[in-house]
């Protein structure tokens, strides 16, 4: 309806109204009975309606020249959202991403910082993947990695390799590979994950409770250090038990860390010796992991870091600003 000899407008724009008269005017061959919004142009058809505010063009149906195209304020708009349907997938429609969004935005203290996240994510065209855990599964992959891959290539220009996804350790919660630009958070059926039940209130609390108890050696978790012990938790995103919507939070934001880690550093060896303050015991594996659990509580409750880790939070703030500036990611080095 808005090519060939039906495009009577330069800006291709139609009323409904308009439309129904012309579906009822004309015919083809493979025209369909019904709404014409509905089946479009018949068999096979691939054109696509898009509905548009009257605010965008003038009364001749000309856009505005200060006004961008529809396709450019759909990109806008985009940028505006941290995960949006150009940066990820979700193999369960009811992971709501929008609810996602809401729940970062509407941390308490945290809106430079989430500020600071969307403009990573946007400029480095991270993609975002919430995948089911049998995803190991040939079956499972047939099903979904198309869809994966077709969202991957359009956001990063970068080919997914398959072979990533075919064994998923039992334990394993979330992963990313330095090499590439998406992060996968790995879901359970059983879960029922919702983001629109992700608790505020509570998952501010329990990083702020989790920084506390690593401060003050009186943690649930014991950690072995040659002749030391240091009761931590086992990390941010297990203090969160209880709510799955959390808890899967908290591992996508730790998953991001890692990214943030990989583009903030020409070499982050030594990092976690360096800043010399243990955080979880999953902090403790290595360097990478000590990094991305150190941005979860950052990205969730910066307030609580500056309360009894002003040096880490002072170390974030440079970390996350140069990332954002980086040109070049430290693929090459082993960290």
């Amino acid at each position: 309806m808005v090519s060939g000899d039906l495009n009577r407008r330069e800006s291709g724009i139609f009323t409904v109204d308009e439309i129904k008269e012309i579906w009822t005017n004309r015919s083809w061959s493979g025209k369909k009975s019904g709404n014409p919004l509905v089946v479009r142009g018949g068999y096979n058809c691939r054109h696509q309606f898009s509905y548009v505010n009257p605010d965008w063009y003038e009364e001749d149906d000309r856009f505005e020249e200060e006004t961008p195209t529809i396709s450019k304020k759909i990109q806008e708009q985009n940028k505006n959202d941290i995960l949006n349907s150009n940066n990820t997938f979700t193999y369960n429609k009811n992971i709501n991403i929008n609810e996602f969004n809401n729940a970062l935005t509407r941390l308490n203290g945290q809106q430079e910082v989430t500020n600071k996240i969307n403009e990573f994510i946007n400029s480095k065209n991270i993609s975002v993947m919430f995948i089911p855990r049998t995803i190991g599964r040939q079956a499972v992959r047939d099903k979904y990695f198309n869809d994966m891959k077709t969202m991957y290539k359009k956001n990063s220009d970068q080919d997914l390799d398959e072979r990533i996804f075919q064994r998923i350790p039992k334990r394993m919660n979330g992963f990313t590979v330095k090499k590439d630009s998406f992060i996968a958070t790995v879901v359970d059926s059983k879960d029922n994950l919702d983001f629109k039940n992700v608790d505020l209130e509570k998952l501010q609390e329990n990083v702020r409770k989790t920084l506390k108890e690593a401060r003050d050696d009186a943690g649930r978790y014991t950690l072995k250090r040659g002749t030391e012990r240091f009761n931590l938790q086992w990390s941010f995103s297990k203090s969160q038990e209880g709510n799955i919507a959390n808890q899967k939070l908290q591992t996508t934001l730790h998953e991001l860390g890692h990214q943030i880690h990989f583009w903030a550093t020409d070499d982050n060896r030594n990092f976690a010796k360096k800043l010399g303050q243990k955080l979880t015991v999953y902090g403790e594996t290595n360097d990478k992991e000590y990094y991305a659990e150190l941005f979860t509580a950052y990205a969730t409750n910066r307030k609580a870091l500056q309360e009894f880790y002003p040096d880490l939070t002072k170390a974030m703030d440079e970390m996350l600003d140069k990332a954002i500036k980086s040109k070049t990611k430290a693929i090459g080095i082993d960290f």
